[in-house]
C-alpha cells in the first residue's frame, strides 16, 4: 500500500483507499503505511522537516468516529514558494495554519503545553496544502493517516514570533479565494488552541518512539474551513501581527 500511494503522488492520480482492499486494517497499521512511504522519500534525497496535526476541529474527528487527532509527515520536497502547479494535484485544498518551529528535542516523556511553549523557537503562519490520492469519500481513519493524514504541501511564512507574545486561543486566521473570503477560524478550535494541538502531538510521537527533534517544524492545525482550489486561483491568509500569505495554482 505505502508503494501504491507513493505511485499515486508522484503521478497525481487515484489509487483505492487501504481499507478497501484491506477490510481488517487497524490503526495501527494505517500509520504504518504512512510511515514507510515517508521513509521511502527520505531514501530519496528528501529531509525529514516536521509533523502534521489533522483532525483539530471536533467536526473532522466526529465524521471519521475518532476521539483523538491525526498526524502525518512533512518532507523539504513538499514545502512551496507560494505556487503549485495543477498538474501535481488531485483535488487540493488550502488550510491556514500555526508553525511551530523547535529550539528543543522533545524526547523522554510526557510534557505539558507550557513545557512545549518553552522548547519554541518561535511561530509563524503557514498554509497546508492538503490532497489525497485514495479515490472519492467516504473514507475509513485508517485510509486518512495510510495517505499522510492528506498532508500535501506547505507554504511558510517570514514572519517570525515569540510564542509569548501572541494569544493563541483568540487567533483569527482568515482565508480568501481570489477576493472572496471563504474561510475564517478561531484558535480555540484547534484542540482548544495551537500550542494545546502541538502538545497533543508531541506526547503521541514520544509513545511512538519517534519523538520530535530541534530544527523541526509543527503545523498544529486547520483554522476555519480547508478551501478547495484549482487552476488560476489565489489564495490568501491573513492573520494579526503576520505576513499575509499567498497561494497561486498554476496550470
Amino acid at each position: 500500500m505505502a508503494s501504491m500511494l507513493s505511485n499515486a503522488r508522484e503521478s497525481a492520480t487515484s489509487c483505492e483507499p487501504p481499507s478497501a482492499r484491506f477490510r481488517e486494517l487497524t490503526l495501527a497499521e494505517g500509520y504504518a503505511i504512512s510511515r514507510s512511504h515517508f521513509l521511502h522519500r527520505l531514501v530519496h534525497n528528501e529531509k525529514d522537516v516536521g509533523r502534521k496535526v489533522g483532525l483539530t476541529a471536533v467536526s473532522g474527528r466526529e465524521r471519521y468516529g475518532v476521539s483523538e487527532p491525526s498526524f502525518g509527515y512533512l518532507t523539504s520536497s513538499m514545502k512551496s514558494d507560494g505556487s503549485i502547479s495543477r498538474k501535481t494535484v488531485i483535488r487540493a485544498q488550502a488550510e491556514g495554519e500555526i508553525v511551530f518551529y523547535l529550539k528543543r528535542d522533545l524526547t523522554g516523556r510526557e510534557i505539558s503545553p507550557e513545557e512545549l511553549a518553552e522548547a519554541v523557537e518561535c511561530v509563524s503562519m503557514g498554509i497546508e496544502i492538503i490532497d489525497n490520492r485514495i479515490g472519492n469519500p467516504p473514507y475509513e481513519i485508517q485510509d486518512h493517516v495510510a495517505d499522510n493524514a492528506f498532508a500535501c504541501g506547505y507554504v511558510l511564512g517570514s514572519e517570525r514570533r515569540a510564542v509569548k507574545s501572541i494569544d493563541f486561543e483568540n487567533l483569527v486566521i482568515v482565508g480568501t479565494l481570489n477576493g472572496v473570503q471563504k474561510s475564517t477560524g478561531v484558535g480555540r478550535d484547534v484542540l482548544g488552541s495551537p500550542i494545546r494541538s502541538a502538545t497533543w502531538l508531541a506526547n503521541r510521537l514520544v509513545s511512538l518512539g519517534e519523538p520530535l527533534r530541534a530544527g523541526q517544524i509543527i503545523f498544529s492545525g486547520c483554522f476555519g474551513t480547508p478551501i478547495p482550489f484549482d487552476r488560476g486561483d489565489t489564495l490568501r491568509f491573513s492573520a494579526e501581527g503576520f505576513d499575509t500569505l499567498t497561494l497561486t495554482c498554476e496550470t
